[in-house]
């Protein structure tokens, strides 16, 4: 079987202790685009005509396409086409998948969701949903998309076209084009999508539907399988290219910077915000010998302890396989050399193990291999691990074919022979791991330690206000969350009742901390009619006993009228005197009620609480 294996192996370029090698898997794949994996032993080949292929793991093409929709796409010129697949979430259960490609005699990319027939190698071409549809030009398309651990649907758009983006899409708040969107796409017995209440341009001058802004041309991109951080390879202009990191802690709202800076470089500074204002990217490289970066991902296989955690990318004309290794703020970039392809990568892939697969532009598709490694066992790149009291906690380790695992707390050894073992004990966990050869690899040692869940307030804020009551500033606990009204994200932490208008309302709070640990309150406010007269007195200083039980006395009393929340007059038996007036409140519910009191020429509203 080596000789098999070496047999088929075009180069092998040694670099320290790593025999780092291209081997075939499949050929012939006209206009290779994109390579998918759906969580089993199929890769699934997107051909920018409107093709989709399967090979199984051998790389053995199935005769019959997965999907066939040529009549619907525009794949005239280099850039137009079936772009990118990626799988829902739970795919093996709903059979639902998306595409991305520009529609047929439109300049239209289509973000698109199909499901499988009762054939699972054969999509039903007649269950397309469109979930958005963006009108653009031939050029700068973007083109990828992927589900982030959130289980939303992010999506990478270019700027449009035109030489350095003369009418600045990449920067109008009002386009989507030269963005990164972040779509829930959940309901799918519908088309279309809703927007996540924690996009971070609700309530400003972008568009609700954007996560970051600022990109010329992101063509491939990914999110580590590990730790969900996010690569990014945008194509630059005619000088640099780029690599931008988004850490998976991120909340969105970055802007990377197009077409002000191309890279680091000064570009079109025109209407531009200060340099510090944009993200810079986390590596970039000149044109020469290179035009148009390949983004990649951040090796999670478990096959090469070698290349364990390197990003790998490249560029369409450039033949060389390049990594970066981030540590830190420090990021290393080595290159591998082409290892004898003669056509530049358009793509890269995943398995469903986390080995990485190759599409170069002549469609031929090769499998990364390392004869001289080991295969990995590890939990995490630090040696303490922060994770949140009362959460679903799990360790995690590379899962491979025909692996076996043994767990250990403090020493002793814990959990089930799986790559997964779920933690509620402060401790120290280490795995073994064996392959499928009887071969035993052991992690490093991780300090399990659990963070107290942030306690979050509401201040300022009451439970009934007339629809006539000034706006209220409401003072949320710990500064720096997300404040929402009926499930709307509030740019200002404010509660305008004339705006919201009469009818409860759901007042939200939720607060995250640096380790990602969320906590929130939730409040029902009701705007009522007051009978439209007045305001309420804030201090409630003419009622007492409130919260009131058999009576409610109101002092230096005038004419009073009493009402419930929906405006009904109250009859109540009173006995009124020269200092005060008496209400007999033992027939009432328990509940909010009002009094409106007219003395000395001025009318007041005032609330209070029958237990």
């Amino acid at each position: 079987m080596k000789r098999i294996l070496l047999g088929l192996l075009l180069c092998v370029f040694y670099q320290g202790y790593s025999q780092l090698s291209l081997a075939p898997f499949a050929s012939g794949i006209t206009n290779l685009v994109d390579i998918a994996s759906c969580g089993d032993q199929r890769i699934f080949l997107v051909q920018r005509s409107g093709v989709i292929l399967i090979a199984d793991s051998n790389g053995t093409m199935h005769s019959t396409p997965f999907l066939d929709i040529q009549s619907r796409v525009h794949a005239t010129g280099l850039e137009p086409g079936l772009l990118s697949m990626t799988f829902a979430p739970d795919f093996k259960q709903s059979g639902v998948f998306y595409v991305y490609y520009t529609q047929i005699n439109t300049y239209h990319n289509i973000i698109t969701r199909f499901r499988v027939s009762a054939d699972p190698d054969v999509a039903d071409t007649s269950s397309e949903q469109i979930i958005i549809d963006v009108s653009t030009t031939t050029t700068h398309l973007g083109g990828d998309m992927a589900f982030g651990k959130d289980g939303y649907l992010y999506i990478g758009l270019g700027d449009g076209g035109g030489e350095g983006d003369p009418s600045n899409h990449a920067q109008d708040s009002t386009l989507l084009l030269g963005k990164f969107l972040r779509l829930d796409v959940s309901d799918v017995a519908h088309a279309g999508y809703t927007v996540p209440a924690t996009n971070p341009f609700l309530g400003s001058a972008f568009r609700d539907e954007i996560w970051s802004v600022g990109f010329r041309n992101p063509w491939r991109w990914s999110f580590d399988r590990l730790t969900h951080d996010m690569w990014i390879g945008d194509v630059g202009q005619g000088v640099r290219e780029e690599v931008d990191f988004e850490p998976s802690w991120n909340r969105g709202g970055k802007n990377y910077g197009w077409r002000c800076y191309e890279g680091t470089q000064t570009y079109n500074t025109s209407n531009c915000a200060s340099a510090s204002d944009y993200q810079q990217p986390v590596f970039e490289y000149p044109h020469g010998g290179a035009c148009s970066v390949t983004g990649g991902f951040r090796y999670r296989g478990s096959s090469y302890s070698s290349i364990f955690g390197k990003y790998f990318f490249s560029d369409w004309c450039n033949t060389s396989i390049r990594t970066l290794v981030k540590n830190g703020s420090v990021v290393t970039d080595s290159s591998y050399g082409s290892m004898g392809i003669s056509s530049g990568p358009v793509c890269f892939g995943e398995d469903q193990w986390g080995d990485l697969l190759v599409g170069t532009y002549n469609g031929t598709v090769y499998r990364l291999v390392d004869l001289s490694a080991h295969h990995v066992a590890w939990i995490w790149d630090e040696d303490s691990m922060h994770v949140c009291l009362q959460s679903n906690t799990v360790l995690q380790t590379p899962a491979g074919p025909g692996f076996h695992y043994q767990w250990y707390m403090d020493g002793v050894a814990v959990g089930n022979d799986t790559n997964i073992l779920q933690v509620n004990t402060a401790a120290n966990y280490s795995v073994d791991v064996q392959n499928a050869f009887g071969i035993t690899e052991s992690s490093t040692t991780v300090a399990v330690d659990f963070v107290t869940v942030p306690t979050v307030s509401i201040a300022g804020l009451d439970t009934v206000y007339c629809v006539a009551h000034a706006p209220v500033t409401v003072l949320p606990s710990p500064l720096g969350g997300v404040f929402k009204i009926d499930g709307v994200v509030q740019a200002i932490p404010q509660f305008d009742p004339a705006a919201l208008g009469i009818g409860n309302h759901f007042v939200e709070y939720t607060y995250t901390t640096n380790y990602g640990c969320t906590n929130s309150t939730l409040m029902n406010v009701r705007v009522t009619a007051c009978l439209n007269t007045g305001s309420i007195d804030p201090e409630n200083k003419l009622v007492f006993p409130v919260p009131a039980r058999d009576r409610l006395i109101i002092a230096d009393a005038g004419e009073i009228t009493c009402f419930d929340l929906s405006g009904r007059i109250l009859t109540l038996p009173c006995i009124a005197e020269s200092d005060k007036t008496t209400l007999d409140t033992r027939e009432l519910s328990p509940g909010i009620y009002f009094c409106r009191i007219k003395k000395h020429g001025t009318t007041y509203i005032v609330k209070w609480i029958k237990e």
